[in-house]
């Protein structure tokens, strides 16, 4: 500078100020945030969960310092006192801390763990995210309101960030279905739960529930040749699938399948079973240890410590499964490899029950009197009964929804689903909330019976317990007594005394036994007959005289039963 003129240095300031301000006008059109691109490390927080959660456990972490991982990406899976969710990344890049460890509780908004982003996508995009979230929360003009909600309705299309909470993103993953393909409702352009779940119905629609329309000769030649009829592809008019599309659709499985050699199965066998592994053999702990409840174990406790505060009553009896033994024999028969418990027949036998006791699928409305009371409960239309699931992380209660409007084959598939999903711990919240009423079985794992807490705000709990053979002392019509084995399955209804007297509990028990005792009944009682084409010569008695039959027309079904 010493060796300048001062009309030389006032022409270089000049020249600078001017490069700058080109620079600074650059960088603005560039939406560049000088902070946000050394600023790499971004933390990513627990989101909104849903129904109020503000804490969850951390059940398991997915990655590790250092691991590379994309936008989309599950990091960890969180248990909540309601669900179980897998926590998405919002972004693609770098793991450089986690800030929890495994069992340990992440309030809702705090860091889950610390992620170095990529230059090129993340800085720019939280830029734009940042101010999309500030013009949804600045107010728009009247006029362009509408404008503003036909935008939001809009799909988010196939490219930039989709705004949505991790548990909204769970769910979608679960369903399998793209966010962004999905139209948003929410505040300032959110995918929210009802969103994915219109998406998913709107994709289901096609397929119209996967009805088959088959005349019942048609389904019985299937059932004979061990041929799924939603497999045949239908050529009779209306889409109806014909026996000439059974025939075809065997054939066609007896061409694919290849005959296997006798050397070939001589060598197979020739081969020794794979050793199995040992279990391992408890060892007695060598100092005391200190077990947190955390999770679902914490929520648990919560749960019946609540119930608790319910003045509950309990009754039991026999019920006699005889005759319900025959019908699951007899469908095994009807249908190799698969498999019909006798979980399905009482729920669908308490959902019955309950179309003429409706109190007993109701639920109490927490607010109380002055005095401290509940002075009302609601009767729900949908039965939507809560089965108790033994997991290895504890008890979960999700729920078969709307189970009036279910057959029994169709309670039994749902039961397969729910508890598939219970011990891979992928339940939704929808899984596990708007029960009406629980049902337990504790005699698969053993138990005469029990008496069940009730699962607030549930007015009702029922259970049964293991079989047992007892002798039964039949009078004769010589008036002596001869005993026969009969089988027999202890049934337990626990109650809230405040709404259900003893009386009406005792009614209900025993119209649950008379659907179960008497099966027949329990088929005219139902409205839905359309999947019991492979369950009505189960109705049939095990006798020599299977020629004297009589036919009854239900609903436009034909029903074979025993005269």
């Amino acid at each position: 500078v010493s060796t300048q003129s001062t009309w030389d240095i006032n022409l270089l300031m000049l020249r600078s100020l001017k490069t700058i301000g080109k620079g600074m006008y650059w960088l603005r059109s560039l939406q560049f945030n000088p902070c946000a691109y050394f600023a790499k490390l971004i933390p990513v927080k627990l989101g909104d969960l849903g129904e109020g959660t503000k804490e969850a456990t951390i059940k398991q972490w997915f990655v590790q310092p250092g691991s590379e991982v994309k936008e989309f990406q599950d990091l960890c899976e969180v248990i909540t006192d309601k669900l179980v969710a897998k926590i998405p990344s919002s972004y693609s890049g770098k793991i450089t801390k986690l800030n929890y460890k495994n069992d340990e509780i992440c309030q809702v908004g705090q860091p889950l763990l610390e992620m170095e982003v990529g230059d090129h996508i993340t800085v720019k995009d939280e830029i734009k995210k940042e101010e999309h979230h500030e013009k949804a929360a600045a107010p728009a003009h009247p006029k362009e309101e509408p404008k503003a909600q036909e935008a939001h309705a809009k799909p988010t299309g196939g490219e930039g960030k989709v705004l949505a909470t991790p548990a909204v993103r769970a769910l979608a993953s679960e369903m399998k279905i793209d966010l962004h393909k999905v139209t948003a409702t929410g505040k300032g352009g959110k995918i929210t739960k009802e969103d994915v779940l219109k998406y998913a119905e709107q994709l289901k629609a096609p397929e119209v529930e996967g009805k088959v329309l088959a005349t019942p000769a048609v389904r019985a030649l299937a059932n004979e040749m061990k041929v799924d009829i939603k497999k045949v592809k239908a050529t009779g008019k209306g889409g109806k699938t014909t026996k000439e599309d059974v025939l075809k659709y065997a054939e066609s499985l007896k061409e694919v399948e290849k005959p296997v050699s006798a050397p070939a199965l001589a060598e197979k066998a020739s081969k020794p079973a794979p050793a199995s592994k040992p279990e391992p053999i408890p060892v007695a702990l060598e100092a005391d240890r200190l077990v947190k409840l955390t999770g679902i174990r914490k929520a648990m406790a919560k749960s019946m410590t609540d119930a608790l505060t319910i003045p509950h009553y309990n009754l039991q009896d026999e019920i006699n499964i005889g005759e319900l033994k025959k019908i699951r024999q007899k469908y095994a028969e009807l249908n190799p490899g698969k498999k019909i418990t006798y979980l399905p027949f009482f729920v669908k036998a308490f959902s019955l029950a309950m179309v003429e006791y409706p109190m007993f699928n109701a639920v109490t409305n927490p607010t109380t009197d002055k005095d401290g009371y509940i002075f009302e409960y609601i009767e729900k239309a949908d039965h939507n009964i809560s089965i108790a699931i033994d997991t290895p992380t504890g008890l979960l209660v999700p729920n078969i929804k709307a189970v009036q409007n279910k057959s029994i084959l169709e309670i039994n598939e749902a039961v397969k689903v729910i508890i598939d999903k219970s011990k891979a711990g992928a339940l939704t919240q929808a899984d596990l909330t708007d029960g009406t009423f629980t049902f337990s079985n504790i005699g698969n794992i053993g138990g005469l019976c029990g008496a069940p807490i009730i699962f607030r705000p549930q007015i009702a709990l029922g259970a049964t317990g293991y079989i047992r053979t007892l002798p039964e002392f039949v009078k004769q019509p010589n008036g002596e007594y001869i005993i026969k084995p009969k089988e027999v399955i202890t049934v337990s209804l626990s109650c809230d005394h405040r709404i259900v007297d003893g009386a009406t509990g005792a009614r209900f028990v025993n119209r649950v036994k008379q659907l179960i005792e008497n099966i027949e009944s329990m088929l005219l009682s139902l409205k839905q007959q359309h999947h019991f084409t492979n369950l009505y010569i189960c109705l049939l008695y095990t006798s020599d005289a299977a020629d004297e039959r009589s036919s009854v027309d239900l609903g436009g079904r034909r029903i074979i039963k025993k005269k």
